[in-house]
């Protein structure tokens, strides 16, 4: 130990400064060189030097910093262990003092892939941000705000089905703005889609039998063996999420035997929407079970009096069930004796595909399986109280058409339930000899005790009486499949989890998670408030930070903190108690429309985590002004004398709780705004590209192909953009498919020209029918190379057969002007170009002939235009000027108001043509 002392004593004097080195040196000396070559006695004898100065907490930590930066040094020279202690030692002696030592140490357990901070350290210091907060805690800010892009997605194969209000779609199918329905059961919109890649595929089994594919790198909100045993210690459950990668270590247990990981079933489906049946549900589900569908007559067979009763009873008016022979009825109606070609039932059988078809070919349609949730409810007791049998704790369901079993198991996990699917064989003994009949199917069926009965038989009801209060997947097998191609989407859900194959719920504030858990350590006797616009987000802050500060299998919290005892937690109400009871915990939580008045209270800080759900929210501007009422009287009213806030969240809206401070505390050196877009404009490089499960700048380039400009602008670029302030909106362009079938009156364009730095070429091709004008094509470029300028725009010229072109001449514009009238001559083009100073107030003249370019000119459809091609950025600028905030680019808007003036007004001073020199 003396050589590894004497080496750090050594290397330290290139990291401290001369003045507090020979101090240390000369103390050192004095003593016992021994007892002072570990961690904790050098910082001792800091103590014991500084112990009547009010800067010896400083010293100690420049000291702590030098003893660190040596100690890397040193155990990458010398690779002694003693070294790597060391530094972990110089880590935890700064962790309550440093944010950023807090974060390293605190995930000092963990495997470096699994880390949250160390991968994405250089990032999240390049812009400020762990040192926003420590300046908070420094008490050099009062209100820190942070903007930053969504965080890591989920990759599945293009074929793998999510559901949808409408039942389930192919995942390649998705677009932005695809309505899905979340692990929370609600209704939630795609906001963004990532780029296709291949990567390695995996197929998840579970122990019903359910599959899903997912990429090696798909996130899991899973519960491991240790989390089902243990819980929190509020005993509500412990959840933890999990990349594939990691599972496939430990997916089973002792050898095999036990299965490791599960996830929760999916809550039951309420938001497909009710649909107008003609036949009841149960009507359908009792003839999918018991139903005659292949004769002249709809047949129904059963004993069962209640079951005969109850399906004459949801017949159409005017239908009825009559005796046929032995257990044998027949569907009556107004058509005749019996509901044959041409009557109401026949004719829906018909429609849905079902009559004609025998036991081993029926299905339920896809209409019953998306109905609502009483329609579906009413489907499944249809076919349990013909086909299904009850026990005590759970029911099975049998039939020899496999679609039909697949289709049951769909239904059943669709209203929450389990369903297991096993093929079995059947067979009779007849003169002592076996007779093989068809194999068939069993689904084993189970709900939770909660559940509506599934049956609407008495005897079927009474005998099935379920105990079990939550049920589990657990995943039974984990396949690699190869690399196959597949995207991933983010959904403005606050779970950020959606519905996948077979009904599987698959996962998207960490670091204001651990920013909590460090002030609670910090200050144990101080109280703070979370607030969310979503009970889910404020219930998964609590559980994150619960996890941190009481999980010391993955987290080094109580090390850091060891005089901070755990007290008490109360789930219900989502707070966390240390050291004693306070009427008021270190950490509560709260929502958007709780009921809060004498029950939450924050003394250090007020967290306050997007107020908005979505951009519906943020483009409405009386839910905004909501929004922002909420803030001031359910949180910012909850705040006592110097408590300080910190805001985490997209910036959808000027309007929106951030913009609102932004401008209350304009130029207050108190404050702190940060927002961080998704590729740094000054180095083109992204600002998110981490060491593991980062986001490469050809990441954000093709997100944003699959993206509106708004939505996309607000997401990744954290620039708000106003709906009501768009000086035009999608809704009131005009568009077009295709041209009229005559000749044009006359084909128009007029070009402003580019100058320098951001500008754009714009050069729109507009073809005159009557009174309305046709812009079929464009050049819209930032290319700075101007023979590129000129060969783009005199190609466009002669290939639309321009016959009129007027030319900006500002800024060069004669010259442009010039150079393009010489190529489109010398390719055989006949257009008078013409050019002309502007001098009017560019904004008043984009605003005042917005108008007239809204009810003449006619844009390309959507579908007939990319969003990265000249078109398609045209339309994203047009669409995304705004009257009430900054427009790096307006050159669109500009350019289409000098076309209104140049078909209005005429040339307002005297052209020059230019002739060509050749």
């Amino acid at each position: 130990m003396r050589n590894c002392r004497y080496w750090l004593f050594f290397d330290l004097g290139r990291n401290m400064e001369f003045r507090e080195y020979k101090r240390l040196a000369n103390a050192l000396k004095m003593q016992d060189t021994n007892k002072y070559s570990t961690w904790d006695n050098i910082m001792q004898l800091c103590l014991n030097m500084y112990e009547d100065n009010h800067d010896y907490l400083q010293y100690c930590l420049k000291l702590s910093k030098a003893v660190k930066l040596s100690a890397q040094r040193l155990l990458i020279k010398n690779q002694d262990v003693r070294f790597e202690t060391l530094y972990w030692q110089a880590l935890k002696f700064e962790a309550p003092h440093l944010f950023d030592s807090y974060l390293l140490y605190l995930e000092r357990k963990r495997l470096e892939q699994d880390r949250f901070y160390s991968p994405k350290r250089k990032q999240l210091n390049k812009h400020g941000l762990i040192q926003a907060m420590q300046d908070l805690e420094d008490d050099k800010l009062d209100i820190l705000s942070i903007s930053m892009p969504p965080g890591t997605q989920k990759c599945q194969p293009l074929y793998s089905k999510i559901l949808t209000p409408n039942g389930f779609i192919q995942m390649g199918d998705v677009k932005v703005g695809t309505k899905v329905i979340s692990g929370t059961g609600k209704v939630a919109t795609v906001l963004s889609i990532s780029p296709r890649k291949k990567r390695k595929m995996y197929e998840v089994t579970f122990d019903d039998g359910s599959k899903t594919r997912c990429s090696d790198n798909h996130l899991w909100t899973v519960q491991t063996r240790d989390d089902r045993r243990r819980k929190n210690k509020d005993g509500s459950e412990k959840y933890r999420t999990v990349e594939l990668s990691e599972m496939l270590k430990n997916y089973k247990l002792e050898n095999g035997k036990r299965k490791n990981y599960s996830i929760d079933y999916v809550p039951k489906i309420d938001c497909f929407e009710k649909k107008e049946f003609s036949l009841h549900p149960y009507v359908v589900g009792a003839l999918i079970g018991d139903g005659g569908l292949t004769g002249g007559s709809v047949l129904l067979s059963s004993v069962d009096k209640e079951l005969l009763d109850r399906f004459d009873s949801f017949l159409p008016d005017g239908y009825s069930l009559k005796y046929k022979e032995r257990c044998t009825y027949f569907v009556s109606g107004h058509e005749g004796d019996n509901a044959k070609v041409g009557s109401l039932v026949r004719k829906e059988l018909d429609r849905l595909g079902l009559f004609g078809k025998k036991s081993i070919d029926k299905f339920i349609p896809k209409d019953y399986l998306y109905g609502s949730y009483e329609q579906r409810l009413w489907l499944l007791r249809g076919l349990m109280d013909t086909d299904g049998s009850a026990s005590k704790y759970y029911c099975t369901y049998a039939t020899i058409s496999e679609h039909l079993a697949n289709d049951v198991c769909e239904l059943v996990h669709s209203l929450g339930g389990y369903a297991s699917k096993n093929k079995r064989k059947a067979g009779y003994k007849k003169n002592g000899k076996y007779k093989q009949c068809n194999d068939y199917f069993e689904i084993i069926i189970q709900f939770t005790s909660g559940m509506d009965s599934i049956f609407s038989l008495t005897r079927k009801a009474e005998k099935y009486t379920p105990k079990r209060k939550v049920m589990k997947r657990f995943i039974s097998e984990i396949e690699y499949i190869g690399e196959e191609e597949c995207q991933c989407i983010y959904i403005d859900d606050e779970s950020h989890l959606y519905i996948t194959d077979d009904y599987i719920i698959t996962h998207n504030t960490t670091l204001e998670k651990f920013f909590c858990s460090w002030i609670i350590g910090r200050h144990p006797d101080d109280f703070s408030l979370f607030f969310s616009h979503s009970g889910d987000i404020t219930r998964m802050f609590y559980d994150g930070v619960m996890d941190i500060t009481t999980n010391s299998d993955e987290y080094c919290w109580q090390e850091i903190f060891p005089d901070v005892k755990f007290h008490s937690t109360n789930a219900k109400r989502e707070t966390i108690n240390f050291n004693k009871y306070k009427p008021f915990s270190n950490i509560q939580c709260t929502s958007v429309g709780s009921k809060n008045a004498g029950k939450v209270r924050a003394n250090r800080y007020l967290y306050c985590d997007d107020l908005i759900g979505g951009i519906e929210e943020a483009l409405n501007k009386n839910i905004l002004d909501k929004l922002w009422r909420i803030y001031g009287t359910d949180a910012k009213q909850r705040k006592m004398d110097g408590c300080k806030e910190i805001h985490i969240a997209t910036r959808w809206s000027v309007h929106d709780v951030i913009g609102r401070l932004i401008d209350i505390y304009d130029g207050n050196d108190r404050a702190r705004f940060i927002a961080i877009p998704d590729i740094d404009p000054i180095t083109g490089e992204s600002n998110f590209d981490y060491k593991y499960n980062g986001f490469s700048v050809e990441f954000f380039h093709d997100q944003e192909l699959t993206m509106d400009e708004i939505t996309y602008k607000c997401l990744y670029k954290n620039e708000p953009i106003e709906r009501e302030g768009l000086l035009y909106t999608d809704e009131e362009l005009r568009r077009f498919i295709t041209l009229p079938v005559t000749e044009p009156d006359a084909v128009w364009g007029i070009c402003d020209t580019k100058n320098k730095g951001t500008d754009y070429l714009f050069l729109p091709c507009m073809l005159q029918y009557g009174n309305d004008f046709y812009l079929t094509d464009c050049v819209c470029d930032d290319n700075s190379n101007y023979g590129i300028q000129y060969e783009r725009t005199s190609d466009l010229i002669v290939n639309t057969k321009m016959q009129q072109c007027q030319f900006e001449s500002n800024n060069g514009g004669d010259r442009v002007a010039l150079e393009v009238s010489k190529l489109v001559e010398q390719k055989g083009g006949a257009c008078n170009i013409t050019t002309k100073y502007t001098e009017s107030n560019k904004e008043t003249k984009i605003i005042v002939n917005a108008d007239w370019v809204k009810k003449h000119v006619l844009f390309r459809d959507r579908e007939h235009y990319k969003p990265k091609d000249d078109y398609g950025r045209m339309m994203g600028f047009l669409l995304s000027y705004s009257v009430r905030g900054k427009n790096p680019h307006d050159d669109v808007p500009d350019g289409l108001a000098s076309f209104a003036l140049f078909v209005t007004t005429g040339f307002v001073r005297a052209a020059q043509i230019i002739q060509s020199p050749i």
